[in-house]
């Protein structure tokens, strides 16, 4: 049965009937309430999950309150109901809301129930049994969370981009999650979940955990050094994310899975040797880290994937092993202190723009690879890219190969290309393109000769 249960605002007590009503839930089993009780009149939404409990739903009306008590009890058409959850984004944005008083018998809070909310503490009921997936992500106000016993889940970034947390507190008997110096763990401090983003100076990860959560130090703007334990083996997504005081950190040889954005505009860090179990450098893992100028990629990575170096302006030179097979779309974009890129020749895919907007590029060139059958387009500054013959041997021009090459005026595709990617040459405006082929031989993508002034096939 679902109802929607509305209780009206006033200032008075409800006083329920004096008598005992019985309730069927939906297993059959028969519930007994007693009804002689107070449930206080609140301008909060309900809904009914059963025949005897309610959980609080989400409302407009609720944000311009500081503070909100939510009742054991609700009634409604004579029928009481057990408030046992807090609702899916509830109190979503609620950002004047700085007191909460929480039953005893809320047995679940659910996603994003308090996510943006004014509170500065939260005590967890004894109840409560599991905490949903960014519950109070972006309570900016958050100094303490208390954690009881009874908490068995608690869901993905529950609690990021909580700026001002210092202190997360879990019950010391409860068997699944435990708190050390102000930091959320597992149980048996396997793994780090949750680091309070006003930690500061150096953090050592103690020699228990063998895994960071995604997010765990997410935020944490004052720590300037982390010793990882030598048992670490993964780290999860945006684990040290815009750590912005992070300079020194060294990754043990144990670890073989480094996940997406893990360094994302850590602006201190210079310097880092990855691991070399890694295959895969995923997507953004150095993004902005702008005073990076040295990094070792290890044999063995095969996949550097979008934006995994974009914006590391201070790197000046890197190797790229041979077991790399592919490069992604921006992964050294707009790094503009980058003079050089040792390349493996049998590379199988670059996509466009890996290497855009280089601008300090020692010996711009045009980029062939894979055994010299595709041409990846224009590396280095764009302004010396003027006149381009293709190689004989070339199959495949990529996508976004010379696009926005302003200055090009002419380019000789010999009768070997038999594929013309995406925008490849599109808003070449002053382009002249001779293709010694005929039409229906070349494999043109969309926006292939975008704004150009020519193209003309020979054959």
């Amino acid at each position: 049965m679902k109802k929607i249960i509305v209780v009206v605002s006033c200032c008075l007590l409800i006083l329920c009937g004096c008598k005992t009503t019985m309730h069927n839930d939906k297993s059959g089993a028969t519930a007994q309430i007693d009804n002689e009780m107070k449930t206080s009149v609140t301008p909060l939404k309900f809904k009914a999950l059963s025949d005897s409990t309610a959980e609080v739903i989400r409302n407009d009306s609720y944000k311009n309150l500081d503070t909100i008590t939510i009742p054991d009890r609700v009634q409604i058409d004579g029928n009481v109901y057990v408030v046992t959850s807090v609702g899916e984004h509830a109190f979503d944005g609620c950002k004047k809301l700085k007191r909460l008083n929480l039953p005893s018998n809320i047995a679940e809070i659910k996603d994003a129930a308090f996510w943006g909310c004014g509170l500065t503490s939260v005590v967890i009921p004894p109840n409560v049994s599991g905490i949903g997936a960014y519950a109070f992500t972006h309570c900016l106000n958050l100094e303490y969370i208390e954690i009881p016993p009874s908490v068995t889940t608690i869901g993905d970034s529950s609690f990021d981009m909580c700026y001002n947390l210092q202190t997360i507190n879990v019950a010391s008997d409860n068997s699944f999650y435990s708190s050390m110096d102000g930091v959320l763990y597992d149980k048996k401090k396997s793994i780090i979940i949750r680091v309070p983003p006003q930690m500061s100076g150096d953090f050592v990860i103690p020699l228990s955990v063998t895994k960071i959560e995604p997010d765990a130090f997410g935020n944490c703007e004052k720590i300037t050094s982390v010793k990882m334990s030598s048992n670490l083996t993964s780290i999860g997504d945006k684990a040290f994310f815009r750590c912005k005081s992070l300079k020194d950190i060294e990754i043990p040889q144990s670890v073989t899975y480094i996940g997406s954005d893990v360094f994302w505009e850590c602006v201190s860090l210079t310097r880092l040797e990855l691991p070399s179990g890694i295959k895969n450098i995923y997507h953004g893992l150095f993004y902005g880290c702008s005073r990076l100028s040295n990094v070792v990629i290890p044999q063995g990575v095969t996949l550097i994937d979008e934006l995994a170096f974009s914006r590391c302006s201070s790197l000046t030179n890197i190797v790229i092993p041979n077991t790399v097979r592919a490069i992604r779309s921006s992964a050294f974009m707009d790094c503009t202190g980058l003079t050089a890129i040792d390349l493996p020749l049998n590379i199988e895919y670059i996509q466009g723009r890996a290497f855009k907007n280089l601008k300090s590029f020692r010996k711009p060139h045009l980029l062939i690879y894979n055994n010299g059958t595709k041409c990846y387009g224009w590396i280095g500054d764009e302004d010396e890219c003027t006149k381009i013959v293709i190689p004989n041997g070339v199959k495949e021009i990529g996508d976004n190969a010379f696009v926005g090459c302003k200055m090009l005026e002419y380019v000789e595709i010999p009768e070997s290309v038999s594929v013309i990617q995406n925008y490849a040459f599109d808003n070449c405006e002053n382009l002249d393109v001779v293709i010694h082929n005929s039409e229906e031989n070349v494999k043109v993508g969309f926006g292939a000769f975008g704004r150009c002034k020519s193209v003309k096939y020979t054959k």
